[in-house]
């Protein structure tokens, strides 16, 4: 197992979670 590899990946998933996140709290206050 590579410990690097599945922190980077968990490190983007993380990151894209959040952007998805902030996105529908903007939708949802706009709306």
């Amino acid at each position: 197992m590579r410990e690097s590899s599945t922190d980077e990946l968990t490190f983007v998933e993380y990151q894209a979670w959040c952007m998805v996140g902030i996105t529908k709290l903007i939708q949802t206050g706009k709306s």
